[in-house]
Formats: structure tokens, C-alpha cells, sequence
């Protein structure tokens, strides 16, 4: 299965779900589709008439709503058309949701009250998939998204049956899906795209092809599941991306043809050889080591100040009677000692960057306190360390143990992580900012977590009270 006769491709990224203001945006679905439906254009042999972009939100005149209406119809007529020896591929990044049982993607016109008539019920498309004559369908899915920059709306993870629906596979199908049962698939503000569509791209481009110059579907598959499992293991963000294949032989997807060679005019400046010998290693050197610049120590004051406006900015509209949010003033991190300096130095040395590291390493302490019994106090530790040639935004949180005298212990006592960023890109507000709301997201999610948990103590302690009497508000 090295060629197909025709190719078709049905490309789709919603970014907007205007038809319902519950549904999170996800800003980098747009881009991923448009670069996906691009490559294959360039890299993958895809004919334009033959491949549908459906996105919102960009100006492009090739572009189709994504509703549900418009999905179908393109997807029926691709069906329809393709035969024997072509190849189908659809690719879909935005929501995916369970919902009661059954697995749907969210198109731009979805409405959740009536999710049954307005979102694209994935076992309808694979339906739909398996009437085509076609021998050979590729399936990729970046869903269950987590929008970088925005609170989750109505939906958790990727659930197992959405999962199985997504990873459906039939002879002649390959079904490639962006995470796992339990995770979400994560954007990042930095990238401007999913980071599963990220790395799929990358593969397209060349990053996956072998010494032919050719991307086969195993090797495009190699290079993403690395790819986002360095990114993961990096960001502390559990992804892991899931494949299953019917297909028989090597499907080549995309063809890197070999550089042009120009013509280099002759010059009389001796340097010219050498401006263009390094464009050339520049346009060689992997993705992540391009445009990395020194930092320097002015550079490290102008990035904490914007950390600081980004605290400001997220917690100056937060209120709530329950609880009393407390920011610290900088100071250095060795100074507050205890767990965050421990576990700070021990994460530089477990990820080997001791010798890149350049102290002095600032910091900030958000306290989280309430009046209610059942309301953890935790303390939220930001430092921002300076390395050779990037920063961490690196974060604790803790839980204070000694809670209820002492009795209470939370489970983990403690949650960390980090977010790592080129020099430029610390110097980025919106993208800084975008990273700072996904930091107390997660401390959000901690503080409910405790919560939970103290809850629970607290009502095993209440149970002797209970059944001496009621108490008295």
C-alpha cells in the first residue's frame, strides 16, 4: 500500500462554538487545521479539489463553516467518490465529549440542551466510512481538548468509550487519536497549536521521513507519540497519544522532494559565504533549538515583572466570602527555605540543568485561606529561575498539614510542575499571562481536590456529634 490513486481529505478545526456560549473556545484549533490541510497539499500529494477545509474563525476563502450539516455533506460526497486503490483522510480538532453513553464530536453549531441533533455522533461517521469503497482510511483525531489559556467548560477527559470510538479500526483503516482514557489533550499559547497537531505537522514537514525522504504513517506515528511524550514529561502534563492500524504495508503520506539548489552570485563581500552558510544550519537545526537566544539578568527582571502583572491580573477580579487570597512580596526562593527550595533544587538536578542554572532565583507566595473548616489552607510557591538560555515559571503547591491539630494529611500533601520558555518567549505578555491562568487553574483544581478530601475527614469527625443531637447553626 505504498501509492493510493486519488487522495481525499475532509480537514477540520473549530475553534469557535458560536451556537453555544457553555462550550470552551480553543484558540489553536483553527491553526492546526489550516496547517494540516496545507501540508498535505505541499508534502502529501493531496489534490485541493479533492480536500475540504472546514474551520472558523480565519480569513481564508477556501474555508467552510464546520457545522455538523457542512461535515456531512463534504464527508458523503468523499465517501461517495473515492474508489478502490484511494486514500481517505479525515482529521478533527476541537471537542469530543461522552454524553450519555455516546461518543460525539462538537462542530460550531452544537448546542449542549440538544447535543443529540446538533454534535456529530462519531459511530454515524464511522458508518458512513465503512460504505466507501475506499481500502485505505486514516483517522486522526486531536479532541478531547484542553484549551491552554481557558478554564475547561462541561467536560473531563477522554473517556474510555469515546476512546474506543475514536480508535475504531475496519480493514484498510488506521485510527491515530491524540490521548488516552483519562487525559485531555492539551494546547499550548507559546506553539499557537494542539500539541498532538503540532508534532503531526512537524512529521508531515519532514521531521518524520526516512532516508527516501518519505513519511510513512508507522514513522509519522513514532515521531508524534516521542515528540509529546518529551513535551509531557517537560510541562508535567500527562499526554499520551494512541494508535490502532488495520492497515496492510507502508502507507507513505507525504514525499519530501530535494532542495532546489540556487545559484549563488558571486559577490565581492568574502562574508556572503558565510551569512549564507548559516541560514543554512539555522534552517537545519531542530524546531526547539531555533531562535534561542543567551538571557541575561535585565532580561530575568523584566520577566518576573511580568509574571507579577499576570498574578495581579487573574486575581484582582477573583472574590469570594469563603476565602482570603494573600500575595507575598518577591523575595528569593533560599530565603523562604523549607520544601520549595528542597524540591526546586532537587527538580533542577533531576532534569540536569544544574550547570545552566544562573541564581539569583526569585519568588512568590499566594496564601489560600478560609473560615470554612472544610476549605484547606494551601500556600502556592512561583519562582522564576533564570537557566543559560531559557527561564522556568516553576510552581508548588502545597497543602498545610497541620490542619484540625494536625490530624488531617492530605493526599499528595504537595502538587509541582514547570513551564519552560525560550527567551523571547518569556518576554511574551500574552503568552505569559495565557500560562499564568493555566498555573492557578491547576491550583484550583488542587484546592477542590483537598477540599474533598478534608470534607470527608471532617464529616467522619462530625458522626459522634450527629447522633448526640442536631447541631445548632
Amino acid at each position: 500500500m505504498a501509492t493510493a490513486q486519488k487522495r481525499y481529505a475532509v480537514i477540520v478545526g473549530v475553534s469557535d462554538y458560536e451556537a453555544d456560549d457553555q462550550i470552551a473556545k480553543l484558540p489553536c484549533a483553527k491553526n492546526d487545521a489550516v496547517r494540516i490541510h496545507e501540508d498535505l497539499i505541499k508534502c502529501g500529494g493531496f489534490d485541493a479539489d479533492r480536500s475540504y477545509l472546514l474551520v472558523n474563525g480565519v480569513d481564508c476563502a477556501d474555508a467552510i463553516t464546520p457545522t455538523k450539516g457542512n461535515l456531512f455533506q463534504r464527508m458523503k460526497y468523499v465517501c461517495e467518490s473515492a474508489l478502490e486503490d484511494d486514500l481517505i483522510v479525515f482529521f478533527f480538532a476541537g471537542h469530543g465529549a461522552e454524553i450519555s453513553k455516546n461518543p460525539y464530536l462538537l462542530t460550531s453549531d452544537t448546542m449542549m440542551d440538544v447535543v443529540q441533533q446538533t454534535a456529530v455522533k462519531i459511530t454515524d461517521l464511522n458508518e458512513m466510512l465503512e460504505r466507501s469503497k475506499a481500502k485505505c482510511i486514516v483517522r486522526v483525531f486531536d479532541a478531547c481538548r484542553s484549551p491552554f489559556a481557558e478554564t475547561r467548560c462541561i467536560f473531563g477527559g477522554m473517556t474510555r468509550g469515546l476512546q474506543d470510538a475514536l480508535l475504531k479500526t475496519g480493514r484498510g483503516w488506521a485510527s491515530f487519536s491524540s490521548c488516552s482514557s483519562g487525559e485531555v489533550a492539551h494546547e499550548s499559547g507559546e506553539l499557537e497549536h494542539g500539541i498532538f497537531s503540532y508534532y503531526v505537522c512537524e512529521g508531515i514537514e519532514g521531521k518524520a521521513a526516512n532516508d527516501k525522504g518519505e513519511v510513512t504513517f508507522d514513522r509519522l506515528v513514532d515521531y508524534v507519540k516521542t515528540s509529546v511524550g518529551n513535551w509531557s514529561d517537560k510541562q508535567s502534563q500527562p499526554q499520551t497519544p494512541h494508535v490502532q492500524s488495520d492497515l496492510s504495508g507502508q502507507l507513505v503520506l507525504a514525499s519530501l522532494l530535494p532542495a532546489r539548489v540556487t545559484a549563488v552570485p558571486e559577490s565581492q563581500n568574502p562574508l556572503d559565504m558565510l551569512r549564507l552558510g548559516i541560514d543554512k544550519h539555522l534552517s537545519q537545526t531542530p524546531e526547539d533549538t531555533r531562535n534561542l537566544t543567551f538571557t541575561d539578568e535585565k532580561e530575568y527582571g523584566e520577566v518576573f515583572q511580568l509574571v507579577e502583572g499576570a498574578v495581579g491580573h487573574v486575581l484582582q477580579p477573583f472574590s469570594h466570602p469563603s476565602l482570603t487570597i494573600d500575595t507575598g512580596q518577591k523575595q528569593l526562593l533560599n530565603k523562604i527555605g523549607g520544601p520549595p527550595w528542597q524540591i526546586f533544587t532537587e527538580d533542577v538536578r533531576q532534569n540536569r540543568v544544574k550547570s545552566e542554572e544562573k541564581p539569583p532565583t526569585y519568588a512568590l507566595q499566594i496564601r489560600f485561606s478560609s473560615s470554612e473548616v472544610v476549605v484547606p489552607r494551601t500556600t502556592l510557591t512561583l519562582c522564576v529561575s533564570r537557566f543559560s538560555f531559557f527561564y522556568w515559571l516553576w510552581y508548588l503547591h502545597e497543602c498545610a498539614q497541620k490542619q484540625l491539630q494536625g490530624s488531617f494529611v492530605a493526599e499528595p500533601g504537595f502538587k509541582k510542575g514547570f513551564f519552560t520558555f525560550k527567551a523571547k518567549a518569556a518576554l511574551d505578555g500574552r503568552k505569559m499571562e495565557n500560562t499564568v491562568k493555566e498555573l492557578f487553574k491547576r491550583a484550583g483544581e488542587d484546592i477542590l481536590g483537598w477540599a474533598d478530601q478534608l470534607a470527608e475527614f471532617v464529616d467522619g469527625r462530625l458522626k459522634p456529634l450527629r447522633e448526640m443531637g442536631k447541631i445548632v447553626e
